[in-house]
């Protein structure tokens, strides 16, 4: 039952960093940046990590000599268990906004009963794991959220995102293709050969002081998914150079045939984007007469039916298991795709339920997308690492296309005897098309009930609230709510409460995901940010008797319990991490499942994977990336702030009949309309 309850359950970190340029044309960028040619090399990481780091609420620090990327790992602080009684507390306190007054008084005995009884009991059993382990939740966390997960891995469950080049330096141009391919393509195998020597600078803290864990940078490069019929393996084949051998090939998929491409010599050295771009030119020629068997479109399917194929087909003929193999240890994913999206929208369209399954691949958590009129996007398994690495790791490309205009990077050598890229061909008969088929058609069923919304909210007009229009003294961004004295994601979280309240009537139990880098291989632990204090507010914003200054010290009251909250989760003082650990341990026990997990309380508050608001900060910087709705019923909400704008991702089950995206953006305004009404009013 345990499984059943944590089934759906995941994370949504997800983010994709790149500046903002305004006001400037394509050409006057390019006339202003420098091209980067054998002598000059790639923006360095300790140059780019300030930003990126500083956008994810890090700082990086000048070493001398430098540390290295991992040196500082032992050192960090093991996951601490927090006490049972404020675990118990914490939960309470998100249970009852969703709660009747009586359930609620049910729900604390039932709590109280736990806490006195089992409870403590395998409170106890979890203290001692943690004494022996420097994380305990690690191994359970993979398989639990990720690797016990049956449902299928595209669409539902992987991160998807938009490279940001697309607005700027490289628009949309048919006949880039292969050319851009190559530049990003060079850039990915340098930043591979940069964390192999291990010289990307360790993050920390804003201020500094406080080293953040970089260990899953190596869930980057060389990650694989295997099937399983009821859990699936995650395997990590990444080393550093200190580490010994590490797998240095790609794979490359066009019109459905896959190719591996082996970018570097026998000496380590990497060809030049030149000799790249003759490598996907090659690959581009041998796949463009006939469409390809389209291997890759079985990952799609739901993991349970997918394992059953992927055993049947290294079953069938060795060669099979080879090219499995092969696509598990490889660096990453490239895939040429149809298709040319015009903007931001149609890109997270196409990355996350785009009509070329045959061409795509979803178990590595790097798959790159290249269109064929030059934009990028990626979509990949969100089991090896969360959002900060892929935040860090488009950034440096983006600030590298930035410096050199998007120009050919490193070496104009071309080496005229280098070996092409060889075709992986699988042995198939009549029971593998039918499982190509059925993953074909699991696919497109839900892909067809994505409804998916792309926003920037920029300006806030009385006139027409239901749109985001100019006017100049209303901006609606970083800026004008720090100035206000609010943290912009405290401020944007309260907007989302009280959005989803006035349109239901209700309290949405949400989640937003906190960072607990500052432990030893620390992940994440999620914020309830449904609030006994975020709701009271809500409902004096509909409250016409209630005065402008009521509205606003209970505002306030709910913005700080907010960013309590997120402090305590980056504490390791979060309640969904401990609650699963005991959960867990009742299963390994033996034990029967405590009532606590199978009260309805459980559920109705988010519990389990049931979060209604799936919500994610993705930066300050023009960030962009999107997961699917936790829930049927639900929105997946990602987020983050420019200056002066708000860039908004969300995402819901077509088929819903209660849901709905526009509607809730059009709500969302508003709601941000009344609350800057507000906040202006309180200083007249």
């Amino acid at each position: 039952m345990g499984s059943r309850l944590f089934q759906n359950l995941r994370t949504f970190s997800w983010s994709i960093s790149c500046c903002r340029y305004r006001n400037q044309s394509n050409k006057v960028l390019i006339a202003n940046c420098k091209v980067l040619t054998a002598h000059q090399p790639p923006v360095s990481f300790r140059t780019a990590a300030g930003i990126c780091s500083t956008m994810a609420g890090s700082a990086a620090v000048s070493e001398n000599p430098p540390i290295k990327t991992f040196q500082l790992e032992d050192t960090l602080p093991s996951l601490p268990v927090p006490p049972l009684d404020k675990t118990l507390q914490r939960y309470l306190a998100s249970a009852e906004p969703v709660l009747t007054p009586d359930e609620y008084q049910k729900t604390v005995q039932i709590v109280s009963d736990f806490e006195k009884g089992v409870g403590k009991q395998l409170h106890e059993k979890l203290v001692q794991k943690a004494n022996t382990s420097r994380n305990w939740m690690e191994k359970w966390w993979e398989e639990k959220a990720y690797m016990e997960t049956r449902a299928p891995a595209a669409v539902l469950c992987n991160i998807v995102g938009g490279i940001n080049s697309i607005i700027d330096i490289w628009p949309p141009e048919e006949g880039t293709q292969l050319e851009r391919a190559a530049i990003f393509t060079w850039y990915t195998l340098s930043h591979f050969q940069t964390l192999r020597r291990e010289e990307v600078p360790v993050d920390r803290s804003r201020d500094g002081k406080t080293v953040w864990s970089m260990q899953q940078l190596k869930g980057l490069f060389n990650t694989g998914r295997k099937p399983g019929i009821k859990q699936d393996i995650l395997y990590r084949h990444f080393k550093t150079e200190s580490e010994g051998h590490c797998p240095d090939h790609i794979v490359v998929i066009s019109n459905g045939h896959m190719f591996i491409m082996r970018p570097f010599s026998d000496s380590g050295e990497l060809m030049s984007s030149h000799d790249l771009f003759r490598q996907f030119t090659y690959i581009k020629e041998q796949s463009s007469h006939t469409r390809g068997q389209g291997m890759g479109a079985l990952s799609a399917d739901d993991r349970t039916t997918y394992a059953k194929a992927y055993d049947y087909l290294c079953e069938l003929d060795p060669a099979n298991a080879q090219h499995l193999k092969t696509l598990e240890t490889a660096i990453n994913v490239v895939q040429l795709q149809e298709g040319a999206p015009k903007n931001m929208s149609e890109l997270y369209s196409m990355g996350m339920h785009g009509p070329n399954v045959h061409n795509r691949f979803f178990d590595k958590i790097y798959g790159v997308i290249v269109h064929e009129n030059g934009t990028i996007c990626c979509n990949g398994d969100h089991a090896p690492a969360d959002g900060i690495v892929l935040v860090n790791h488009f950034y440096w490309i983006h600030q590298n296309l930035i410096d050199t205009a998007g120009a050919w990077p490193g070496s104009n050598s071309v080496t005229p005897d280098l070996p092409m890229p060889e075709k992986m061909v699988f042995a198939v008969d009549e029971r593998v098309k039918n499982d190509l088929a059925h993953a074909t058609e699991t696919y497109n069923k839900n892909a067809s009930d994505v409804e998916l919304l792309h926003e920037i909210i920029t300006h806030l007009e009385e006139a027409n609230i239901t749109e985001v229009m100019n006017c100049q003294n209303s901006l609606m961004g970083k800026k004008w709510i720090r100035a206000q004295g609010f943290h912009p994601d405290a401020f944007l979280q309260m907007a989302f409460q009280y959005t989803y309240y006035r349109m239901y009537n209700k309290p949405a139990p949400t989640y937003e995901t906190a960072t607990t880098r500052k432990y030893y291989h620390g992940r994440t632990e999620t914020v309830r940010s449904c609030t006994m204090e975020a709701i009271t507010w809500s409902k004096a914003m509909l409250d016409k008797s209630k005065t402008n200054a009521d509205k606003v010290s209970l505002f306030k009251a709910a913005h700080d319990k907010h960013l309590l909250l997120l402090k305590e989760c980056a504490n390791g003082d979060g309640c969904d991490r401990h609650l699963l650990g005991l959960l867990i341990l009742a299963q390994e026990e033996g034990i029967s499942i405590p009532e606590i997990f199978t009260d309805p309380a459980f559920t109705k508050s988010g519990g389990g994977g049931n979060f209604v608001l799936s919500t994610s900060l993705t930066g300050y910087i023009g960030v962009h990336g999107m997961v699917m709705a936790m829930t049927y019923n639900g929105y997946g909400i990602f987020y983050c702030f420019a200056d002066d704008s708000i860039t908004l991702n969300m995402a819901a089950f077509k088929s819903c009949p209660e849901t709905d995206v526009k509607r809730f953006f059009q709500h969302l305004n508003v709601s941000l309309l009344d609350m800057q009404r507000m906040l202006v009013a309180s200083k007249m």
